[in-house]
């Protein structure tokens, strides 16, 4: 009998040990250098280099390394290259480290003595002193009847008629808005009791038990501000500060009230915070977005700037910076605009005292004085000498028929020729081409409202730009030279000999803020007639399809959205077409 039940016993053979190659199934041809190289499957090198650090299939330094090498380049934050290290010891670390671990544990330390002894002197303060505590709270029977009778209350039966008809509807309503107002006055007098009670009780506690009390509650504000619900935030921020005032719970606040679109009190908190401690990064930024919600962009830009000096890489200051800058600078001041019958002397001061400012910032003279060398026939670019001609003494009476191109060219002898001849458009009724009689240079004469402004256009072989727009930088030139121009009249005619058509080729990517500004304004004061109406038209179409109109366009104020306007509405009446291509390119609504 007892053999046969030791027969019915039967003893599981312990499962066989696989190798590492059965068990992530790779066949033994790929531990070679030639897949190793080819492979990019990180899960599959990983397993080679396993593979091969086992020893299973043989000891193999230089196969190891290889596929070391090529995991590294695929994947170099893989699990199987991290090595093993000792855990690193204080004797392991260098002076200055050590110094600094151990201060800052010194520093702790004396941090939770401090509040340890803050709890022992609140213990102490309890047993000698007598502190008053809040009452009892009593069982009263007058209260269960006061409760009973309010709830017994008569209503007046439907089949009724007699009650309803001595049922007065103004008496009812007055005596719910007494009831209102009297439950209103319970709960503030409630509010009321509460904060006596809690200033009872927080004379029995610690300043560091009313720290950590105000911590939880700042934490509780946390989690509700988190979920996004910003009345509850707003409710424990509030009693967390009322118990301590803290940094971040004023903070904390700010950006509720953010969120609640209450800017001046977010204001308030982040000032009293910059009180504290005015190099608040957190502060200047929320005060600076309060601002800027306020539309207060000017004191916005000095908190944003004020961030990038504490924190130089802050991403959040610098880009809120390029987007305030340009409108702030944009409205500096405000100048006094004179007319001038005489357009050419006006242009011709702006240009002179353009050119002389240059002379006296770079002091550098083309003239053919200087000494040359065996290699230059001509004298170089030099420094202004003694014998070098002084344009100072020169007057404008010399120079009563120079363009604006004249003048850019003086300044500009060493820029690159180019193709693109600068010539008013054909299809200006008030043009006068004149021929010069002892000279290749052509005037080009342009009469306009009783008024006339002469283009020179000259072909000498020693000078490298004659009037002539082709590229950029040229044009940035041309353009920078009438910077001083403030009725815009220069910066028309310019705009005129380039044509609508090479607006895209000269200007390139050099549109900015102000010069797209600068060009809706002129377009506006001098093109918004009926003789210029398909000029205007092209013109507007030509800017938006420049490289950097998309970006461009959105950093437009007021006043630019408001010359665009008139400037489609002028449209709009000479009946032009393809009005709504320019509507849909500027993002302009028209009614």
């Amino acid at each position: 009998m007892a053999n046969e039940e030791f027969n019915l016993l039967t003893v599981k053979k312990p499962p066989e040990k696989r190798n590492l190659l059965e068990k992530y199934n790779i066949p033994v041809e790929h531990l070679s250098y030639e897949y190793i190289t080819e492979c990019k499957n990180i899960k599959e090198l990983e397993r080679i280099v396993l593979i091969l650090r086992s020893g299973e299939e043989g000891f193999y330094p230089d196969l190891i390394r290889h596929a070391e090498e090529q995991l590294t380049s695929v994947n170099p934050g893989s699990i199987v290259l991290r090595k093993i290290q000792p855990t690193i010891t204080r004797d392991m670390l260098g002076k200055d480290e050590r110094q600094e671990l151990d201060s800052d544990i010194d520093e702790w330390m004396k941090h939770m003595h401090l509040r340890e002894k803050d709890l022992d002197d609140g213990k102490l303060l309890n047993q000698t002193e007598i502190i008053p505590q809040p009452d009892i709270r009593k069982i009263t029977i007058n209260s269960r009847q006061t409760s009973m009778n309010k709830t017994k209350t008569k209503r007046i039966k439907s089949c009724d008629y007699n009650a309803w008809d001595k049922y007065d509807v103004d008496t009812e309503l007055n005596r719910i808005d007494l009831s209102e107002e009297q439950r209103q006055s319970q709960v503030k007098r409630n509010q009321q009791k509460q904060k006596e009670i809690f200033k009872k009780m927080s004379l029995t506690f610690t300043g560091t038990e009313l720290s950590v009390m105000a911590e939880q509650e700042r934490e509780k504000g946390n989690e509700a501000f988190k979920v996004g619900d910003y009345e509850e935030a707003l409710q424990f921020y509030n009693s967390s500060l009322m118990i301590d005032s803290t940094i971040n719970g004023y903070n904390n606040r700010a950006i509720t009230y953010i969120k609640l679109h209450r800017f001046n009190d977010a204001v308030d908190d982040c000032n009293k915070v910059l009180a504290m401690d005015y190099t608040n990064v957190k502060a200047l930024l929320r005060r600076a977005l309060a601002f800027e919600q306020l539309e207060e962009n000017k004191k916005a830009l000095s908190d944003y700037e004020t961030v990038l000096k504490i924190e130089p890489t802050n991403n959040l200051a610098i880009v809120a910076i390029k987007k305030l800058r340009i409108p702030c600078e944009s409205k500096k001041v405000r100048i006094k605009i004179e007319n001038d019958d005489n357009i050419q002397s006006s242009i011709e001061k702006i240009i002179d005292a353009s050119y002389k400012k240059n002379d006296r910032k770079y002091e550098i003279c083309f003239c053919d004085r200087a000494p040359t060398s065996s290699q230059y026939t001509k004298p170089l670019p030099h420094r202004k000498g003694n014998y070098c001609y002084d344009d100072s003494k020169i007057s404008l009476n010399n120079n009563k028929k120079q363009s604006i191109f004249t003048h850019v060219e003086k300044s500009t002898r060493h820029s690159a020729s180019s193709g693109v001849i600068i010539e008013e458009l054909p299809n200006n009724e008030d043009v006068d081409i004149v021929a010069a009689s002892n000279s290749k240079s052509k005037v080009i004469e342009c009469e306009k409202n009783k008024e006339k402004i002469k283009f020179v256009r000259g072909d000498h072989a020693q000078d490298d730009f004659n009037g002539i727009i082709n590229s950029p930088y040229e044009f940035i030139l041309a353009w920078q030279s009438l910077r001083n121009d403030v009725d815009l009249k220069a910066h028309s005619q310019l705009l005129r000999t380039l044509g609508p058509d090479n607006l895209e080729s000269v200007v390139g990517n050099k549109l900015d803020g102000q010069m797209f500004s600068k060009i809706l304004h002129c377009l506006n004061q001098h093109f918004c007639n009926s003789n210029d109406a398909i000029m205007l038209r092209n013109f507007l179409m030509s800017l938006s399809q420049l490289k950097r109109f998309s970006i461009i366009k959105m950093f437009m104020d007021k006043n630019d959205e408001q010359a665009l306007i008139s400037m489609i509405t002028f449209l709009n009446k000479e009946h032009v077409p393809q009005v709504e291509i320019i509507c849909k390119a500027y993002n302009i609504k028209i009614t």
